[in-house]
């Protein structure tokens, strides 16, 4: 789903990711298809390993995040946001390794 509300689901990338502890109210990924549970693979593209990835490949306007679902499913959500803006997910575990 993107920032607009539409939702689109497809194959995740095979990267580890990090699961989503919660969803910050009022942000970005508040209102999409994203869960807390849910895992981050990938944004546009790039296997996210940790917090940098994370902030750098989600700063502009429209960043692609790939996810696999608590059921195991696969989420694709575009968003439509100010570049910079953060999207409002915090995760279970740090996200240095």
């Amino acid at each position: 789903m993107d920032g607009d509300g539409l939702a689109r689901s497809g194959a995740a990338g095979a990267a580890r990711g990090k699961a989503v502890r919660s969803i910050e109210a009022g942000s970005p990924a508040s209102g999409t298809i994203i869960e807390v549970g849910d895992v981050v693979k990938r944004i546009d593209g790039h296997a996210i390993a940790d917090v940098l990835d994370y902030m750098y490949h989600s700063y502009g306007r429209r960043p692609l995040v790939e996810l696999r679902g608590r059921g195991g499913g696969a989420k694709l959500v575009r968003f439509r946001k100010r570049e910079g803006e953060d999207l409002g997910l915090r995760f279970e575990e740090p996200l240095m390794d």
